[in-house]
């Protein structure tokens, strides 16, 4: 019997009417029209229709039940103040009901399962016990005697009650000191969300405003807005303006009746120009403008000597008290506002040692001590008993070039508030930043002032240097007003969005600003003989190299003292402002030349003087421009002179060589790793971001470009220089890690002295061209001889920036991670399952592989469970097909994990693995040193990239890859706890050369002498490299150790701004 007779004998039954079909397809025809099969259906709807009443009107007589029998439990704390009832007069606006439905924001959010996701969020910090044990003597203490007041307010001797939290799944507690009697009712991070701590895109929040503005309808907004978007009006604007009346909703009545001299007036007036009425639409956040005065002193050789007042024009600024109180009355950002401090510690195991924590400035001791020390106020007003909160104040500031041709600019100050995550400080799309103030800059009319006061001649550039630092903190004293001073002695009672009234005292902890400003505001003098805003370090090329070395005293025993610097900056201004002496003459000068001070009276530090308020102690560290931007800057420049003075003219050019490798380099994530698409010994138009990338790819790219022994110690140096900056920039610190990057600080000072020592002082290097032409257009714009001639220069890479370096642990340890304050994948990597505490000296804790590709399949068990039973569902399995990575010459002290694909000929080189199983992805940078692989790779690339002989896992692409290997130190990495050995840090043997230079005998040098040894002719990539003519000395300042700012002398460092030297800016612009 054929296939076809069997299937012409099934019948397909109608369920309605029972009639039969052959086919399938006919009795769906038949079941659309069939009364029988319609009548069925509505049966069953009607009875699942039924059903769900009957479960509904459970549920609520459920929920009835026990609201009825649910008892309140009375509060002790003050009544929280009800939400305001809403008006149901009026409907909400819905600010997408003019879009299409397709655009509209869905309103249901679908979520993948679980198993498919990687955003599911770790455990959230334990919920804190509301009620602290008073009872316990042993929970109680004094810290009145060690807490320094930070206020003129009388401070009482309280005690206060210290209360741990459990630890979370990780290991983490939290400690609080809060007066007796307190309850914790407020934690933010009970309330945290994943949107809060990544940058994945969420809807932003549109803030609602008046619907028109001053205009009265959407037919003169329309008519408005076709008047003002053209000057001139064209044939296309007509065409525009009768699409606007062809407007269905267009009312010429609306357009007849609107006031438009009154309309246009208020479109283009601030808020407090208008009545509340009019000016009710306008959002300006409380901005005003301020007059900015200042006394310019005319010495008594002049024409018309004395003290002048000139007017600067007008500040833009905004109320920081009322942008605080804006801030905490705010609806929205109440929730996540931090009112307790707390110092956090974490404990893995029970064989670990405990230690602490830093991350957030509200976890930071600086915040606990203001905190403590604004708990023992005493204060005298009925409301002394309100609970006491402390607002961190953390300020930027940035003068920023608006144009790249022309003179535009703007000087913006922000101001952030440190009780508030960094996670969502970072995010712009919190919208968080609060700009206080656009500060003004002298204008050009100020030479025709000190013209028209003089008899027509132009006095010094030092006294117009001085009248512009004069500007900068009369504006600060504009912002210091009384009401913020007052603020901060007394506190200011708010009624926050929860109900509760509290007591808020203000105050500013940080300050971050480049070098250039950092010196304007700690008035001292821009690369002055003494560079440092916080010790006394001499500018010299001996104490500025001492990074790390015990003989690097002046950092901790010649600290700044503040109140010693403002007796020294009034008797100079007393000298230039009533004695009539010249503000850069020696009467002066002789106040202020020991500590290289500036005759400013400083705002900051004179209008908080009275709350023993320390500016200099506020001015953080900065990563961008004293790192990335700044010392990596100018050694990689340096490199680049290497690669060129290593260059034989009848062999390869080193820095193609080198640009090849960098734009070889293969991507990592959405944007850890950028493409390399430029040259990057050119240096084109680099952000601070290129510049890192660079450092976190320098070891593949440059290894085995200069001859042994010089690779060798570059790559020491490269190596020590990305460890140091892994964890300079890591977002939560501890104990292990904080002596780590002390290690690193040490190690790293030494590694390039010893570069320094010996490779960069033995091979003469000169100027790159492109620095030679700038050079010459610098001084040909100065009236000097422009000469286009290469110069030899030396690696002067010792400048106040490699000496800050050395402040980033005591910072970190003060006010958090670097990043709180700062101004910035296919392949994987699984566990290696025979790692062991035990074995970690032979074997390496991960296994590489490379993805080939990814499957699935629907599988079911054929087998008896045990229990008995069979199960035979089908089950969806994901896998991953793999080829595996050898390792190669793993040293875990100086040099990257080096691996290389397995032989296609080993069993094990092709595999299946589970994807729960990998750990990460990875960042595979091929060895370039090592050259192609001559393997056939078409079969096993990716996107048809080239195959290498080994490769190097780049351990340091992001901070959660460099953790990795930092055994026993991360604490979110819990697969560590039990398997890894436990957190080593290394120390610095008692023999460790720390190759110190030595001062030159002749103070008028400040040159190291290092041997001149004719090198031997070294080999590389087959070419014989000339012998080098060797200087007889280095190259340097030859006014290096001098006060630059002697009368008629000119420092060489004082061009060495923020933004490098002024050829470095010419040569490589920053965007």
């Amino acid at each position: 019997m054929s296939g076809y007779e069997l299937a012409s004998q099934k019948s397909f039954p109608c369920a309605g009417c029972k009639k039969s079909f052959a086919t399938s397809w006919t009795l769906d025809h038949h079941s659309r029209q069939c009364r029988g099969s319609k009548r069925e259906l509505s049966d069953l709807l009607a009875q699942t229709k039924d059903i769900w009443d009957a479960r509904k009107r459970r549920r609520i007589d459920t929920q009835g039940l026990n609201t009825e029998n649910s008892v309140p439990t009375p509060l002790a704390n003050p009544t929280i103040l009800p939400p305001a009832a809403p008006d149901l007069t009026e409907l909400p606006e819905d600010s997408t009901i003019d879009q299409p439905i397709a655009t509209r924001k869905s309103t249901r959010n679908i979520r993948l399962p679980a198993r498919y996701r990687d955003d599911v969020l770790p455990e959230r910090p334990p919920p804190v016990q509301l009620d602290i044990e008073e009872s316990s003597t042993s929970n109680v203490v004094d810290t009145s005697a060690t807490v320094p007041s930070q206020t003129a307010v009388a401070v009482a001797s309280i005690p206060l009650v210290v209360f741990r939290s459990r630890p979370s799944v990780f290991g983490v507690t939290r400690i609080y000191v809060m007066p007796p009697g307190s309850r914790l009712i407020h934690d933010p991070d009970q309330s945290i969300t994943l949107s809060d701590l990544t940058d994945i895109p969420s809807q932003p929040t549109m803030a609602r405003c008046h619907k028109y503005g001053p205009f009265s309808s959407q037919s003169a907004v329309s008519l408005a807005h076709w008047y003002w978007k053209s000057q001139n009006k064209s044939l296309r604007d007509f065409h525009d303006l009768l699409q606007i009346m062809k407007d269905p909703n267009f009312s010429v009545a609306d357009v007849v009746n609107t006031e438009w001299n009154a309309a246009f007036h208020a479109l283009g007036a601030n808020k407090e120009d208008l009545d509340d009425v009019d000016g009710a639409w306008i959002e300006d956040d409380g901005w005003k403008t301020v007059p900015i005065t200042i006394d310019v002193p005319f010495h008594n050789r002049m024409k018309n000597p004395g003290v002048h007042s000139y007017f600067v024009g007008k500040m833009r600024c905004r109320n920081i008290v009322s942008v605080m109180k804006e801030k905490l009355t705010s609806p929205t950002d109440q929730p996540r506002f931090h009112y307790y401090p707390f110092s956090a510690t974490w404990k893995p195991a029970p064989h670990f040692p405990e230690t602490n924590l830093y991350g957030e400035l509200y976890m930071s001791p600086v915040f606990r001590d203001a905190h403590e020390e604004v708990q023992r106020l005493c204060l005298d007003d009925g409301d002394r008993n309100l609970e006491r909160v402390v607002v961190a104040l953390m300020f930027w500031s940035d003068s920023t070039s608006l144009a790249s041709f022309g003179s535009a600019s703007l000087w913006p100050i922000y101001m952030f508030f440190g009780n508030e995550s960094k996670y969502r400080r970072c995010k712009p799309t919190e919208q968080l930043c609060n700009q206080v103030a656009y500060f003004e800059s002298l204008s050009d009319s100020f030479v025709d002032f000190l013209k028209e006061k003089n008899g027509g001649k132009v006095p010094s550039e030092a006294l117009i240097t001085h009248c512009n630092r004069e500007v900068f903190h009369k504006q600060w004293s504009a912002l210091l007003d009384s009401e913020l001073i007052s603020a901060m002695r007394s506190g200011i009672v708010l009624t926050c969005a929860d109900g509760r009234r509290r007591r808020f005292f203000p105050r500013i902890f940080t300050y971050s600003a480049d070098y250039p400003e950092k010196s304007l505001v700690s008035t001292i003098r821009n690369n002055g003989n003494h560079p440092c805003h916080r010790c006394l370090v001499v500018k010299s090329k001996f104490d500025l190299s001492k990074l790390g070395a015990p003989e690097d005293s002046a950092r901790h025993s010649q600290l700044r003292d503040v109140q010693k610097q403002m007796r020294s900056i009034t008797d100079a201004r007393v000298e230039a402002f009533e004695g009539g002496f010249a503000i850069d003459g020696d009467r002066v000068d002789k106040h202020l030349k020991d500590e290289s001070l500036i005759a400013v009276e400083n705002a900051l530090q004179t209008s908080l003087a009275s709350l023993d308020f320390n500016i200099l102690s506020t001015l953080v560290v900065d990563l961008l421009h004293e790192v990335e931007i700044g010392v990596w800057k100018r050694l990689f420049i340096h490199l680049i002179r290497l690669l060129n003075a290593f260059t034989h003219p009848s062999g390869p050019t080193l820095a193609a060589e080198l640009d090849f490798r960098y734009r070889s380099t293969p991507t990592f994530g959405r944007d850890s790793i950028r493409k390399f698409s430029t040259n990057a010994s050119e240096m084109k138009r680099r952000a601070a971001r290129d510049y890192e990338n660079l450092l976190q790819c320098a070891i593949p790219a440059f290894e085995c470009l200069l001859p042994e022994p010089h690779n060798t110690t570059l790559v020491r140096v490269l190596y020590t220089f990305a460890q140091w900056h892994a964890l300079a920039k890591l977002r939560l610190h501890n104990d292990f890690t904080l002596e780590f990057l002390e290690y690193s600080t040490t190690l790293l000072g030494a590694q390039i002295r010893i570069f320094d020592r010996d490779t960069c002082s033995k091979v003469e290097t000169k100027e790159l061209p492109k620095e030679a032409e700038a050079r010459a257009r610098r001084n040909a714009k100065n009236g000097n001889s422009a000469t286009a001639s290469r110069k030899p220069v030396s690696l002067g890479i010792y400048t106040i920036k490699f000496h800050y370096l050395g402040d980033y642990v005591s910072t970190i340890r003060r006010f958090g991670t670097t990043d709180s304050y700062s101004t910035e994948t296919h392949n994987v990597m699984l566990l290696n399952a025979s790692y062991t505490p035990d074995s970690h000296q032979q074997e390496h804790p991960y296994v590489y592989a490379k993805v080939l590709k990814i499957f699935h399949a629907n599988a079911s068990f054929l087998g008896v469970l045990p229990d008995g039973s069979r199960r035979d569902q089908l089950h969806r399995l994901e896998f991953l097909w793999v080829r595996r990575y050898a390792i190669q010459n793993y040293n875990e002290d100086i040099s990257l994990v080096q691996v290389k694909p397995c032989p296609l000929t080993d069993a094990d080189a092709l595999g299946f693995i589970d994807p729960t199983d990998v750990v990460r992805g990875t960042h595979l940078v091929p060895r370039f040193s090592r050259g192609k692989s001559d393997e056939v790779s078409s079969r096993w690339s990716t996107g048809g990239e080239d195959f290498w002989n080994a490769y190097f896992v780049n351990k340091f692409v992001d901070r959660d890859m460099f953790m990795r290997y930092q055994w026993g130190m991360a604490i979110g990495h819990k697969y560590m706890y039990p398997n890894f050995p436990p957190p080593v840090i290394p120390s610095i043997p008692p023999e460790f050369d720390f190759c110190l230079l030595q001062p030159a005998s002749n103070t008028s040098r400040d040159a190291t002498t290092h041997a001149t040894t004719q090198p031997s002719e070294p080999e590389l990539n087959g070419n014989t490299l000339p012998p080098f003519q060797l200087p007889d000395d280095e190259i340097q300042d030859e006014n290096i150790g001098e006060d630059p700012y002697q009368p008629g002398k000119q420092h060489e460092l004082d061009d060495l701004d923020d933004r490098e030297l002024l050829a470095f800016d010419d040569m490589y612009p920053i965007e």
